[in-house]
């Protein structure tokens, strides 16, 4: 089992993009979400856990099959037992061909199909390809078309989809990629394995199909056989394929002869053509009723989730039930991902938290601002649910405690005397490749632990919502941005009052439910409480699963680090603490189309004296709190702030005020310096910055004055008097770290309330509203409108962080029903 080390996945946004052709970047991502270690297991063990055991067609094992197979190929003069040498490559392997590499290994298919001849002489089948699923082509100079993710890489080697499923080229008709080389040396292993590492993920991530995939690396006579899931990847020790042809033999019959389902295809979801869009048909097994509901999508909302390999990969469709063929009722959510299988199930987590708030008014409240849930429950192959495949690690032989784990080092460096100054100068050599790349935090040091970074054994899970709503990173109107924060914190407020936090707060998971009726005002929805746990030291799933969880840009300082910050020492003479919350959760809820008001300074003096007698306890593990949940939050708006450019747009039959307007040449002149910062803090995710953003005294208010001019007023001071509040907050409760239970986030509150209402009127005013746009994106464009584009960092490429397309479908914040969403703001 995979248990050592075993940790959840940490929802931390994607690690890597390729959709600006920047395929370096992919693969350095690649190897971080490996954590730049692969297990290697032996080559027994790899078909024993990880390859079907028989293909169709044999009564036999496919290992037993390989000695008849091998036979077959001697005699047809294909293999030469004797002499140990395929005889479409040179007697001595690939390295003596005096032909180019690609020339070389178009052998390799004709060796592919020797043995599927072989396989069907053997099994006695009739026709040529009667049973294939598979055939291997070597087309290294073509890209294969992607259907939502596209990659610019061009395996040497893909097993593709035969028969009847052929489509062509298509990562979704992927079952492994192949690596080549001529040369076996730690230059051409190391290329190749960062190139087909980057193509399980390709196929991952582009196939919403795909459960797990295959790949292999050929470096003149050595192989690997790889495997990847969504909570691991695994190598084989490398074996010889001339001497020990068995291996290359079970591996390849394996991958033309095994079904769709046993390579990794989902046969609950088919993909059909809809006016020549790829959609899907996908089976929803219903826990509750034991039901297998069909839907057929009619859009695809999001698939952020899928940027990393390990984790959950969410995705999200609008759709609708398929009832006797015929479509049937309004449109749909279903999210499909892959989740800890010991967790409980989103849809029980919600209504656990419901049951745990202490007022009715209060458990109405949070009923109406969380998703519906129609259907959910595990996926189903057959009779058995969809899990991640378990296989045991492996300890390293050559370590003579025997505790060591067999590890496959990511890059691999010679052993020598000057190995660890090749795998400095490796690591250095990427990072200069990658210097903007915003995890460069890899050095020697990191990178040669080289830990058995395990995920949990994963669920596949589909949940079915009611609601079809718009994240809030699709949101371009600030007001309401601002509008749906400040009431995802009074909805926090109700889940933490019950004794729980969220953990995963973050742009997608803060929705808006827009209503066609104009006298209706929109509803935000919180979503995505898979990681909600309670406040409870005791609890074991908890306990288990206590682990850094969030999105990279949205998360709180302390549990990137894992630690306290505001401890106080006992000369501590803070001057504040923050005041104290009056209202009832639901209350505030009830306020959210009150009249503006304005709020109170956040924090307030206290008795030195006793902050100096009091005793500072720092006792037990750290632990998540209500507070962290907050901070999120906070990151939220000062992302929509800082990473955004402000354009102030009039109101029909209105002008911008004089006073409001930004000389072209003032903006040109303060934007490189607003990117500068915004890269570090959300891109970069530099701890120093993001670290003074957040709790240095003016660095915020400072940051501010490279803000538009109309952003330096009400909504960057609503910023920072919630950030005195959390500061309060932290500062009060680390007093006693032992003591912080579900009542620590209280003062936040009313603070967050008030100081977002002030923020979102004054990004609405009479005459203009204020849309914002992706910064990066908007200084590029600036520069190709002038012809002199600035140059941009790879961190600029990069999408909105934890954003991606939206998990709704989006509407324009100036399209129909944006009138009635501001009437009820205001």
């Amino acid at each position: 089992m995979l248990d050592h080390v075993a940790r959840s996945f940490s929802p931390t946004g994607g690690k890597f993009e390729d959709a600006s052709g920047d395929i370096r970047r992919g693969r350095y991502g690649a190897a971080d979400d490996a954590g730049w270690a692969v297990p290697e297991i032996g080559v027994e063990h790899f078909f024993d856990k990880l390859l079907p055991a028989r293909a169709p067609g044999s009564t036999l094992t496919i290992k037993d099959l390989a000695e008849k197979i091998i036979e077959h190929l001697d005699n047809e003069g294909h293999y030469s037992i004797t002499d140990a040498e395929w005889t479409a490559f040179p007697e001595d392997g690939p390295r003596k061909s005096t032909y180019n590499e690609d020339d070389t290994f178009s052998s390799l298919p004709d060796v592919a199909d020797a043995i599927a001849e072989a396989y069907r002489a053997v099994c006695g089948l009739t026709e040529a390809n009667e049973g294939r699923t598979t055939r291997l082509v070597a087309e290294p100079g073509k890209t294969p078309e992607h259907t939502h993710r596209k990659s610019s890489s061009k395996p040497d080697g893909i097993f593709l989809l035969d028969g009847d499923n052929a489509n062509g080229l298509l990562w979704n008709d992927t079952a492994a990629c192949g690596e080549f080389k001529l040369v076996s040396s730690i230059k051409t292993l190391n290329d190749d394995v960062e190139k087909t590492m980057w193509s399980m993920h390709q196929i991952m991530r582009d196939d919403p199909r795909r459960r797990f995939a295959y790949s292999f690396t050929i470096e003149d006579c050595v192989m690997r056989l790889w495997f990847c899931n969504r909570s691991t990847y695994a190598v084989s020790e490398p074996f010889h394929w001339f001497t020990e042809p068995e291996y290359l033999v079970r591996f390849f019959v394996a991958l033309m002869y095994c079904s769709e389902t046993e390579l990794g295809w989902d046969p609950t979801m088919e993909r059909i053509k809809v006016n020549g869009e790829t959609q899907y048909k996908i089976t929803v097994h219903d826990a509750k009723t034991g039901q297998d509901l069909v839907y057929q999508t009619s859009e695809l909302l999001s698939n952020v989730g899928t940027f990393n390999l390990r984790g959950r990969a969410t995705r999200a469709w609008k759709a609708k039930l398929l009832a006797d063929g015929e479509l049937t009722g309004s449109d749909v959510v279903i999210r499909d991902n892959w989740i800890d299988d010991d967790r409980p199930r989103e849809a029980d987590v919600v209504q656990r938290i419901i049951a745990d708030v202490p007022d009715e008014e209060s458990r109405a409240a949070l009923a109406n601002h969380t998703l519906h849930v129609l259907a959910s429950g595990d996926v189903f192959i057959g009779t058995e649910r969809d899990l991640t495949t378990t296989f045991e690690l492996e300890t390293d032989p050559t370590d003579p405690t025997g505790t060591r784990l067999r590890m496959f080092a990511i890059p691999q460096v010679d052993e020598d005397a000057k190995a660890v100054d090749r795998k400095a100068a490796t690591i250095r050599q990427l990072n200069s490749e990658v210097k903007n790349y915003h995890r460069n935090v890899y050095d020697l040091h990191s990178i040669a632990e080289h830990r058995a970074e395990q995920y949990s054994l994963k669920a596949h899970h589909r949940i079915v919502y009611e609601e079809v709503c718009v994240t809030l990173n699709a949101v371009k109107d600030l007001s309401e941005a601002l509008w749906a924060i400040r009431a995802a914190a009074l909805v926090l407020s109700i889940v933490h009052s019950a004794g729980w936090v969220h953990r995963d707060i973050s742009a997608g998971n803060i929705l808006i439910l827009r209503s066609d009726d104009p006298k209706k005002s929109a509803t935000v929805k919180l979503a995505d409480f898979e990681y909600a746990k309670k406040c409870d030291p005791t609890d074991q799933v908890s306990a288990a699963h206590d682990i850094r969880t969030g999105t990279d840009a949205f998360m709180s300082v302390e549990v990137a680090e894992r630690g306290y910050r505001f401890v106080p020492s006992k000369l501590d003479t803070a001057e504040s603490e923050p005041l104290a919350s009056t209202s009832k959760p639901a209350n505030r809820l009830l306020d959210l189309g009150s009249e503006r008001t304005r709020g109170n300074r956040s924090v307030s003096s206290h008795d030195k004296k006793r902050m100096l007698e009091d005793a500072i306890v720092v006792s037990g593990p750290w632990r998540y709190n209500p507070l962290h949940d907050m901070e999120s939050l906070w990151w939220l708006c000062a992302l929509f702030v800082f990473d955004k450019h402000a354009i102030l747009v009039p109101e029909p039959g209105k002008n911008i005020p004089k006073a409001d307007l930004e000389p072209e040449d003032e903006r040109d002149a303060r934007l490189p310096r607003q990117r500068a910062h915004s890269r570090k803090v959300f891109h970069n995710l530099s701890t120093s910055d993001r670290t003074a953003l957040l709790e240095k005294d003016n660095t915020l208010l400072i940051q501010g004055r490279n803000l538009h001019p109309y952003l330096r007023g009400d909504i960057i001071l609503s910023l920072e008097n919630i950030r005195l509040s959390l500061l309060g907050c932290y500062k009060l409760a680390e007093r006693n770290v032992a003591a912080i239970d579900r009542n620590v986030a209280d003062p936040t509150y009313d603070v967050f309330s008030a100081e977002l209402k002030k923020a979102f009127t004054a990004a609405y005013q009479t005459d203009f509203s204020i849309q914002v746009v992706s910064l990066a994106q908007f200084i590029a464009e600036q520069g190709r409108r002038s012809g002199t584009p600035l140059k941009r960092s790879r961190a600029d490429d990069r999408a909105t962080p934890g954003a991606g397309p939206s998990t709704a479908a989006s509407t324009s914040a100036r399209g129909s029903g944006a009138g009635s969403r501001k009437k009820a703001r205001k």
